[in-house]
């Protein structure tokens, strides 16, 4: 964990404590709301890009489309759990772009990021995305 990760969770739970504290609100009350716990969720959701024409070959595009799709999905929530320390859960889906059928889903926390798999398809499945068929 960086610091600069640390600095920027501390000042996100920093700033939800202030707007519980009752005080801070010229409240009569001294005391303020205790924070029991805090989950940040994000809801994305985006279109799959299609295949390359070089490698679009009838009998294996579904397959290398997943792949793709499987490949682009790990890369974006990796990269959002990097670039929004203050995020818990990411709730993904990925849309085909013709005909807006949902080819995968799912809710990843941020611990399960620390789970290792051979493939990115399998990867996916341990962080708790799940793929529709086609």
């Amino acid at each position: 964990m960086t610091l600069l990760f640390s600095w920027s969770v501390a000042q996100f739970r920093r700033k939800i404590r202030n707007a519980l504290a009752l005080q801070r609100r010229v409240e009569a009350r001294s005391d303020g709301l205790e924070l029991h716990r805090v989950s940040s969720r994000l809801e994305i959701s985006w279109y799959a890009r299609a295949t390359h024409p070089w490698d679009r070959d009838a009998s294996v595009d579904s397959t290398r489309l997943i792949e793709q799709c499987a490949k682009d999905a790990e890369a974006a929530i990796s990269r959002l759990f990097q670039t929004l320390p203050e995020i818990d859960v990411i709730a993904a889906t990925v849309l085909d772009r013709q005909s807006g059928a949902v080819m995968m889903e799912g809710a990843v926390y941020r611990s399960s990021l620390e789970v290792t798999a051979a493939s990115t398809r399998m990867r996916l499945m341990n962080w708790g995305i799940r793929f529709t068929s086609r």
